[in-house]
């Protein structure tokens, strides 16, 4: 680190460590885009033992990096991917928390330097260091050169972003902080409920009917297009003002590494929250009212509470956060009804959160089979998706006989060796469209791309008993399709290719394999390999086709005997297609 900075924040240390790291692998100072990736990269170093020391002041900062790119609908782990994607490969990810220690003097662009200095102007409260994370982070991307493109968004999901981060900024000079903290050495219960079976045997209905109908209402009134903070928002609201003695409420949901976030609290400002005891309620799944007794840790006495509700999210036998209550009044104030209440609004968020996160693995779901069914032909897409309706989508292969079909496009490497990566993704987009389309039209399925080579099947994933012609005639129609893109794509002074094509028919294990999380469909046996030898002896523009799907199609296939060299059998004797005749 540089000898004349003076104050960073522990977060802007260990960014600083990562990006140092960055920059002298590519043998360059600190860009901006170093620091970026090390900012981003800080939820993974703080877990480190080397800045264990640290660690929950780089958290509480990446926390507040996180949320606000959360906010802006992000995601930092895709931007962190999108930045080392762009950095040198010799600048791989850096884990070795020794070597990071020990990285030395690496000097700062003037690019960086007026970022830290930008950072550095920002206004901070007594005792904190002047450079910090978020002002940091702002003023890295307003003069990183092409930051929206680094980070793999448009440029308005980027003013978005610094609009929040501006707005994070703001919210830390009104001086609106929360702490969560723990201080159960010196509490005790002075009542409890099973939140998983209410009773409300002792509750006066005279006074908690009309709360607990509007509690019943919450969730369907909300519906899916409210957003959850504003929901929580107005629940605490509702909780404050119908529970006489409670001063501040707050609510905790856990997310999936099982941490507590702190999603909202009532009033705004400077809200101490107890987390070990919203974990007891969120483990015993109980809801409790607690006072404080009389030995008091410096923590209580700082926060002035005196009592508490403390209630679960839950639905489902699933646990989803807590409801926070407190008050500076006596334990005694809180009664039975008030935390009936509080018990209740925690089944009712519970309801709602269930319901998102059922839509939520519903849409995954739905997006998932969308993906795995792009390979197939609308017909066939068609049948699956029924099945899957119907459950009958599963893992698992069956061995049976259909056609396989490899195309790839010859000397390819050679067309290819002066052309840059958008041209190169350009020239196999346009003749991939129109082959998939070809295929897709003789309702044959792709298996997989193999850089420029497809590999498509016919007669799977669902029987079809005239796989072998339609394989043919999807060759021939594809040498033709081939010939057309290659006329527009030389009218327009573009690279032309030529593909070779070879068709074979025998028998293979096809079946969707994986797991249920995450399956996709594959074709398995030696079938394959036949199809791929046949299209590394054909010639741009032949369609070679083997003895065994002749065999099939004799009636209507026009062809001549060759023969074709193999590295491991020789010369193999195969047919080339000329024409298909049209069955009468």
């Amino acid at each position: 680190m540089d000898a004349d900075e003076l104050s960073v924040s522990r977060a802007v240390e260990v960014a600083w460590r990562i990006a140092a790291r960055h920059a002298r692998s590519m043998g360059s100072m600190i860009e901006p885009v170093h620091m970026l990736y090390g900012i981003f990269s800080l939820e993974k170093m703080a877990q480190r033992a080397l800045f264990k020391d640290k660690q929950a002041e780089v958290v509480a900062e990446v926390g507040a990096v996180e949320l606000a790119f959360g906010r802006s609908c992000l995601d930092v782990q895709s931007a962190r991917r999108h930045l080392r994607s762009e950095l040198s490969p010799s600048s791989s990810p850096v884990h070795d928390e020794n070597r990071i220690d020990q990285i030395g003097t690496v000097s700062r662009s003037a690019l960086c330097r007026e970022a830290f200095d930008q950072a550095a102007l920002e206004p901070a409260r007594p005792g904190q260091p002047r450079v910090r994370l978020i002002p940091l982070l702002r003023s890295l991307i307003e003069r990183q050169p092409n930051t929206s493109a680094l980070l793999g968004i448009d440029n308005v999901m980027l003013d978005r972003l610094l609009k929040t981060l501006k707005e994070s900024e703001d919210l830390f000079r009104s001086g609106e902080t929360t702490s969560i903290e723990d201080f159960d050495d010196a509490i005790s219960v002075f009542a409890s409920m099973n939140a998983e079976v209410v009773d409300n045997s002792a509750v006066n209905w005279s006074r908690v009917g009309q709360h607990f109908a509007w509690l019943c209402e919450l969730t369907w009134k909300t519906g899916n297009a409210t957003k959850l903070e504003l929901l929580f928002e107005e629940s605490l609201q509702k909780l404050i003002a119908v529970i006489p003695d409670a001063q501040q409420a707050a609510v905790l949901i856990h997310d999936r590494s099982g941490n507590l976030l702190l999603k909202a609290h009532f009033p705004k400002g400077l809200i101490p929250v107890s987390s070990s005891s919203a974990r007891k309620a969120m483990d015993q799944r109980k809801s409790f009212i607690w006072q404080r007794g009389e030995d008091l840790s410096a923590s209580q006495r700082a926060s002035n509470l005196r009592a508490g509700i403390y209630a679960p999210i839950l639905a489902g036998g699933e646990v989803f956060g807590a409801i926070c209550v407190d008050s500076n009044t006596a334990a005694s104030q809180f009664t039975i009804d008030d935390l009936f209440l509080v018990t209740s609004l925690g089944h009712q968020l519970g309801i709602t959160l269930a319901n998102r996160t059922l839509e939520e693995n519903l849409r995954g779901g739905a997006k998932t089979l969308e993906r795995l069914l792009t390979n197939f032909s609308p017909q066939v897409r068609k049948r699956l998706l029924l099945n899957a309706e119907a459950g009958r989508l599963k893992l698992g292969g069956e061995r049976s006989v259909i056609s396989i079909l490899c195309s790839d496009i010859r000397k390819f490497s050679l067309l290819t060796e002066n052309m840059d990566a958008d041209e190169i993704v350009g020239l196999l987009n346009d003749y991939f469209s129109a082959l998939v389309s070809v295929i897709f039209r003789h309702d044959g399925t792709v298996d997989k791309f193999i850089g420029d080579a497809i590999l498509a099947v016919f007669g799977s994933p669902e029987a079809d008993t005239a796989h072998a012609e339609k394989s043919l005639r999807a060759a021939l129609e594809m040498q033709a399709e081939v010939n057309r893109v290659s006329n527009l794509r030389a009218a327009a002074g573009l690279p032309t290719c030529e593909i070779g094509i070879g068709v074979h028919t025998g028998e293979v294990i096809h079946g969707f394999i994986g797991s249920t999380e995450r399956m996709e469909f594959t074709v398995i046996g030696s079938a394959v390999n036949r199809a791929s030898r046949l299209c590394s002896g054909a010639q741009g523009g032949d369609v070679i086709i083997s003895q065994e799907i002749l065999e099939r199609v004799w009636r209507s296939a026009v062809v001549e005997s060759i023969e074709i060299a193999t590295k491991h059998e020789g010369m193999l004797s195969a047919y080339r297609l000329l024409e298909m005749r049209i069955q009468k």
